[in-house]
């Protein structure tokens, strides 16, 4: 019985290692094509492309910008 436990745990183990892996690649993937669409987008802010590896104070002020943005659009409904 001992032998069968420790070969699901090995196997659960493995199968952890392995969605993790897929879930990277695409992940990866999906970031690069995040990248292209900005890189195609006219007037479309280039340094939001690496933003993942940016230091915190950047995204810190990456996301007060936005937030500006979005408090400061016409299509908000400010009235909530």
């Amino acid at each position: 019985m001992a032998a069968f436990e420790l070969s699901v745990s090995a196997l659960t183990l493995i199968m952890v290692f392995a969605i993790q892996h897929t879930q990277g690649r695409e992940q990866a993937a999906t970031q690069r094509k995040l990248d292209e669409l900005i890189r195609a987008a006219p007037g479309a802010n280039e340094s939001l492309m690496m933003l993942e590896e940016a230091s915190r104070e950047f995204m810190l002020d990456v996301e007060g910008e936005q937030r500006d943005i979005r408090s400061n659009s016409p299509d908000t409904d400010n009235e909530q």
